[in-house]
């Protein structure tokens, strides 16, 4: 596989986007070249505060039927690890067409990914349909390890999570609002780490390697 055997339960997840806000407020030479781009000591803490929001959620999820609980958990967790290779791939066919104007807005690479579960899902499945209809666009992926065969798994793992959706619906055919919420949190919670993690890097010098590799990037992971 692309990734490292990755441990996509809640607490681990929860715990790597702590560590990222933890290290930016420890490591004294990071926390100063943050602090003029707004990540002062109050806004960290509003990182970890969010951190708490989200493990509140979870627990208050923990309170429906253990069924419908562990369902639940079990998609939420599939999606978040489905979502980390998608964004890889997507990063490297960003990196491949960066100069093909065409090709890049035919993946529509520069569209922002959406948040809510059911268009999270369209854009993923189509971006991988493409992939696997048009060779020109899955071959220059195959060196980094993205063939045909590799991209058709990560694609059924979409169908995995499409078929848990059905034991999770309401009578009215909609998601749980418990769900919505903390899948809501969480993407808040991902891109406000991600963009701590991104930026880390662009404000250090190379004697600061050291230190940026205390800044775990949670796709690393």
């Amino acid at each position: 596989m692309i990734y490292k055997q990755i441990d996509i339960r809640y607490e681990a997840i929860l715990d790597g986007y702590r560590k990222i806000i933890k290290n930016a407020t420890e490591v004294t030479c990071i926390r100063n070249r943050l602090a003029p781009f707004g990540y002062d000591e109050a806004h960290l803490q509003k990182g970890l505060a969010l951190c708490e929001e989200v493990d509140e959620l979870l627990n208050q999820q923990r309170s429906e039927s253990e069924e419908k609980d562990k369902t639940i958990r079990t998609y939420l967790e599939l999606k978040e690890i489905a979502d980390l290779h998608f964004r890889r791939v997507r990063k490297i066919a960003q990196y491949v067409f960066r100069r093909d104007l065409a090709n890049w807005q035919a993946l529509r690479l520069g569209l922002m990914v959406p948040e809510r579960i059911d268009r999270w899902q369209n854009f993923v499945t189509l971006f991988y349909e493409a992939l696997l209809e048009h060779p020109m666009w899955r071959k220059p992926l195959e060196p980094f390890g993205y063939t045909h065969e590799v991209i058709n798994q990560l694609y059924q793992q979409l169908n995995e999570l499409k078929n848990l959706q059905a034991a999770m619906l309401t009578e009215d055919g909609v998601f749980p609002k418990s769900l919505l919420r903390l899948n809501a949190k969480l993407e808040k919670l991902k891109n406000w780490c991600n963009d701590l993690s991104e930026l880390v890097p662009l404000l250090c010098e190379e004697d600061d390697n050291h230190y940026i590799e205390n800044i775990i990037r949670i796709e690393e992971a």
